[in-house]
């Protein structure tokens, strides 16, 4: 009845809250500073699962963290240093 509705709506509710929340940011911010932002999502969950909730890190995570902040650098380090984003074509 009631409360399984109300049961039924909160997952749905998490999600909207964060999509309104990215598009604010891009707004503000910036689509490239919250795209690096949110590719660091993962390091951050990461590192609050070991020191909050004691889980273990493992080579597999350490891979990943790696992974991660590598990709992050080879983002900054594509725009020009003009600040303008470099193409596809220019690249090339």
């Amino acid at each position: 009845t009631k409360a399984m509705t109300e049961k039924r709506q909160v997952p749905t509710r998490s999600p909207m809250l964060s999509f309104l929340l990215i598009a604010v940011s891009v707004r503000h911010i910036g689509a490239t500073v919250s795209a690096v932002l949110g590719a660091l999502e993962p390091v951050t969950a990461v590192v609050i699962g070991c020191f909050f909730f004691g889980e273990k890190f493992t080579w597999s995570l350490l891979a990943g963290i790696i992974l991660i902040l590598s990709s992050v650098v080879i983002i900054i380090c594509g725009r020009k240093h003009d600040g303008q984003q470099q193409t596809f074509q220019e690249v090339k």
